[in-house]
């Protein structure tokens, strides 16, 4: 008998076990409760599985529009109404189906920008960079600005930039001269700001069988006086510097508001003539900026979205306009097991603020909420 109630309470075991939704995870499990707590249109919130009849829910799917993987998990309730619930998914920084980062660095981001349901509108500059010579003896190797290379130019080139994406651009010319002798030459530019660019130059102006006297040139800058210089032993006020062999030399320029400028270039011996070889090789920028037109941007890499539908079925978006408190961060970072799609789930400390609205452009203020979440992530 007491061998005939063992087994019952077995079997009984097996059959709720043989019930489970395997693609959910459990209230808690490894002490991770997936549960969202703060405030919702100033009223006090909270939504997780711990409440009866709540479902964790998360999958993948991948966009072929925008060529990019979003990642998404979602509470929701068991019996299939509507909600409360709230759905959030995340798109990370990489493109292509091939998964190119690790786990730790696709969650590892500072700024999660929010998401643009018809596209993120921005704004871009166009760029006209001019370069001049004053030297036929010199081509263009490759100009660079803020990381952007382009190898193909040769005395104008064109980038467009994103309004607000720095306030100052790197920019770099590699060039090289008819004897194949290179050279670089590096300063910054701003938005919006158009005109020449201060040109940083050295020349030789004498040598000798051994040596050679080298002096630094600005040219298009107002307050030449007010730069140090730099020819490998820290800035002085000193223009002038004497080499006795050959060798790639290098000079750095800052002016008064700490921004520096560098030139390199070979220097090389004429065996010939006894002395060393000398370079009009003065390059000049012009910088001019175009009208800035508005794009609408939809891979939008790094970005969440966010949905929730109240317990009254009402349906609310991110908005499309965000207060300058809105943020969403993630906190900590925890591998879950897999779901039912056979990927893996990520579990996500996340805290949030933001502006949610509605068809009829209410708008539902969603402040501080926090708590474990998850989402489906790929192999």
């Amino acid at each position: 008998m007491k061998n005939f109630k063992l087994l019952a309470t077995l079997l009984a075991v097996i059959f709720i076990m043989s019930c489970e939704r395997v693609e959910l995870p459990e209230p808690s499990v490894e002490g991770i409760p997936f549960e969202l707590k703060g405030k919702m249109g100033g009223e006090d919130f909270a939504l997780g599985i711990d409440q009866e009849g709540m479902l964790m829910n998360t999958t993948t799917k991948y966009i072929e529009r925008d060529s990019i993987w979003e990642f998404k998990g979602k509470l929701n309730p068991a019996d299939g109404s509507l909600g409360p619930s709230l759905k959030i998914s995340f798109r990370p920084e990489f493109q292509g189906r091939t998964l190119t980062q690790s786990e730790e660095s696709v969650f590892n981001i500072d700024h999660w920008n929010f998401y643009y349901p018809q596209g993120r509108p921005i704004q871009r500059l166009p760029l006209s960079l001019q370069s001049e010579f004053s030297s036929n003896n010199i081509r263009i190797v490759d100009i660079s600005v803020h990381g952007a290379s382009n190898p193909e130019t040769t005395s104008a080139t064109i980038w467009e930039f994103e309004v607000g994406q720095s306030s100052r651009l790197p920019v770099c010319v590699q060039y090289e001269d008819n004897r194949k002798n290179t050279g670089e030459f590096c300063t910054h530019i701003y938005p919006n700001k158009n005109g020449r660019v201060p040109v940083v130059n050295w020349g030789i102006v004498s040598s000798t069988d051994s040596m050679a006297t080298l002096v630094a040139r600005i040219t298009d800058h107002e307050n030449s006086n007010n730069f140090k210089y730099d020819w490998g032993e820290g800035f002085q006020e000193k223009r002038m510097t004497t080499v006795n062999r050959e060798g790639q030399y290098r000079l750095r320029i800052k002016d008064q508001n700490g921004l520096v400028y560098s030139k390199e270039k070979s220097l090389l011996f004429d065996d010939t003539n006894n002395n060393f070889y000398t370079y009009n090789d003065e390059i000049s920028l012009t910088v001019e900026w175009g009208e800035p037109r508005t794009i609408k941007e939809t891979t939008q890499k790094g970005s969440i979205n966010i949905e929730f539908i109240d317990s009254s079925g009402q349906k609310w978006r991110l908005a499309d306009k965000q207060n300058e408190d809105a943020e969403f961060k993630i906190l900590d970072r925890k591998t879950y097991r897999n779901n039912q799609s056979g990927n893996r789930t990520i579990a996500l400390m996340i805290e949030f603020t933001c502006q949610l609205t509605n068809d009829a452009n209410e708008t539902l203020e969603a402040d501080g909420i926090k708590g474990w979440f998850a989402v489906g992530f790929i192999d």
